[in-house]
């Protein structure tokens, strides 16, 4: 059941923002290891040919209930995969912050004919979202996460695949959606039966939703970042990308009207994936890196 996020939250995440202390690194706040550990290609469901990389601060780390965020590539669902500059930048920068960070691989769909098509195909990237999340539940102590506090981001296509996984219920599915094409089912059939794949926020890069009404009542988190001459997935413009119609701004506005805990990175006169410019990529990674430790220090473990 969506409910609205409650005034006190808000209040709490503002405050806290007011009173931080740049004096001493702090973990999830602050780069506070020098390195992290990276295992590749790990299958992430039983019978999964789907893989990940795992992204974990270094071995020795005392902790083991840490908050876990999955990237999503991008490629216009289309191409490209788990291992690339700006996924092992955010990867590597939250692993080192004492976040364990996944970057995944999800099904493909060449060619995409028509909007039916790419909605369909987004919503096969959802169905191996969702799948990774329900593999870190069941596996929560092998991997050291904090099961109520998963996160999810991604790059273009990704992010609109997160979006879609945080504020898509599957009574909101259109009805034009060929079933048959998406394996006649909502949640997916790969990864591991019997956990629940909520998540407790999303961090949007240059991505899109299909309709911001899909929001309403949700007490999932977002943060967007876009460049605002972004020609591949407009910030502003409707439609956004595609049959997906609202980019990043509308994402905002929408919260903000509905009460969904939110924050925007808007970057003038940049376009898609910030011009690949690492400085803006990394600026990017430090404004939502401090907006998700917000959201842990005020207790935002937030499920549907």
């Amino acid at each position: 059941m969506k409910r609205a996020v409650s005034s006190v939250f808000r209040i709490a995440i503002m405050a806290t923002s007011l009173s931080m202390a740049q004096t001493v690194p702090e973990r999830y706040r602050d780069m506070v290891f020098d390195t992290c550990s990276v295992v590749r290609d790990i299958p992430y469901g039983p019978g999964s040919v789907h893989l990940m990389d795992l992204y974990a601060p270094p071995s020795g780390d005392s902790l083991n209930d840490r908050p876990l965020v999955i990237f999503i590539h991008g490629g216009g669902f289309k191409s490209n995969t788990k291992s690339g500059a700006y996924q092992a930048r955010v990867c590597k920068s939250l692993a080192r912050m004492g976040y364990v960070t996944a970057s995944i691989e999800y099904r493909l769909t060449d060619p995409i004919p028509d909007s039916v098509a790419y909605f369909e195909a987004m919503m096969r990237g959802l169905h191996d979202g969702k799948a990774a999340v329900r593999f870190f539940r069941k596996n929560a102590v092998v991997y050291g996460v904090d099961p109520g506090r998963i996160y999810v981001t991604g790059s273009s296509a990704g992010s609109i695949i997160a979006l879609h996984m945080a504020y898509l219920d599957s009574s909101e599915v259109p009805s034009w959606v060929r079933w048959k094409n998406v394996d006649d089912t909502f949640e997916g059939d790969g990864g591991t039966p019997g956990y629940s794949s909520a998540v407790q926020g999303v961090i949007n890069c240059w991505g899109a939703i299909g309709d911001t009404s899909w929001m309403r009542g949700s007490t999932i988190p977002v943060f967007s970042v876009h460049g605002e001459s972004d020609t591949t997935v407009y910030c502003e413009r409707v439609p956004a990308y595609k049959i997906f119609r609202y980019g990043s701004k509308h994402i905002n506005d929408a919260a903000a009207r509905l009460g969904i805990v939110t924050g925007v990175r808007l970057f003038p006169n940049t376009g898609h994936t910030l011009d690949n410019d690492p400085s803006k990529q990394e600026s990017a990674i430090r404004d939502f890196s401090r907006w998700l430790y917000l959201l842990r220090i005020a207790g935002a473990k937030k499920q549907r």
